[in-house]
């Protein structure tokens, strides 16, 4: 199995495991060693320890220059394997399922289902 697959059955996992609860992530928003030194904006992100593997996840925003030098901002999903201290050891390639896997992880982590809930049945 190449690398690129094996990260792919990693989103796949994580994936699964967040939606069935059996893995719990943790919200940071002490993001400055995430952009030191780059343009990018990360507002939050979100880790968790599994089976002695440590990932984090977070969207990363930054400027691209379009064919005709117009900027404009984007983002993308960023999945790191890092050690017991949050020092990146890796990161994951853009695969699919990455997006699915960050919007999983803010629904389940923030109880985000439980405050709409909340709002829709407030008067």
């Amino acid at each position: 199995m190449t690398l690129n697959e094996k990260a792919i059955k990693t989103v796949e996992k994580l994936l699964k495991l967040t939606q069935e609860g059996k893995i719990e992530w943790a919200r940071f928003t002490d993001t400055r060693s995430l952009t030191a030194g780059t343009d990018c904006i990360v507002d939050a992100g979100y880790k968790t320890e599994y089976a002695n593997s440590y990932f984090r996840i977070y969207e990363s925003r930054y400027k691209s220059m379009d064919d005709e030098g117009r900027l404009y901002w984007t983002s993308d999903v960023v999945i790191e394997l890092t050690d017991w201290n949050g020092v990146a050891l890796w990161r994951l390639p853009l695969i699919p399922g990455m997006w699915d896997l960050l919007e999983a992880v803010q629904v389940k982590s923030g109880a985000i289902e439980d405050k709409l809930d909340e709002f829709l049945g407030s008067e």
